[in-house]
């Protein structure tokens, strides 16, 4: 849109917003607000958070996040903080971390960070026997439950010093129970 805007929402104190009211019926209000002073962008309904959604040109959803944080791409029910599902015949659902450069030694990685405590933002030194991270591939069984097939657990084995010491468990099942240490 360049330098032009088609519109403009000024407030001249507070934040501004764009109210939209019902009238009559149950008169409900939704906010599309934005706050400088706090750096955020939300969606409202009669000053209560509600799901941000994004949908595309054909108004199907892309992605939400839900009054809980959770985020879905693919689903309007996010079951976790990050939720992606591509739903069909021959549907794949692909998170790609890609790297792009010409060093040897950089290249795409995700991460799984444990710190043993609980307030979110202090790295604590972790403890001997402590599960660092968890990989799990799920299936579904006979009753249509989801059910467990593999887990890949890494757990500290020993007092972490300059580095972390670890190891790596592959646990896979059968439909008798359980296979250890793989």
């Amino acid at each position: 849109y360049g330098v032009a805007a088609l519109m403009r929402i000024q407030a001249t104190s507070g934040s501004p917003a764009i109210m939209l009211t019902e009238v009559g019926g149950d008169a409900v209000t939704w906010d599309l607000f934005y706050s400088p002073s706090a750096g955020t962008f939300g969606i409202g309904q009669d000053g209560v958070s509600t799901s941000f959604v994004i949908e595309d040109n054909i108004a199907e959803e892309a992605m939400r996040i839900d009054s809980s944080g959770n985020v879905g791409i693919g689903t309007t029910s996010p079951l976790g903080e990050l939720d992606v599902r591509d739903i069909g015949t021959n549907s794949i659902a692909h998170i790609i971390s890609s790297t792009f450069n010409n060093q040897v030694g950089y290249g795409p990685e995700i991460w799984f960070v444990k710190s043993h405590n609980d307030d979110g933002t202090t790295l604590t030194t972790t403890l001997d026997t402590e599960l660092l991270g968890r990989l799990s591939f799920y299936g579904v069984d006979s009753g249509s439950n989801q059910d467990i097939g593999a887990i890949i657990d890494v757990v500290q084995d020993g007092a972490a010093g300059a580095s972390v010491p670890t190891t790596m468990n592959l646990r896979t099942y059968s439909s008798t129970g359980g296979n250890t240490d793989q």
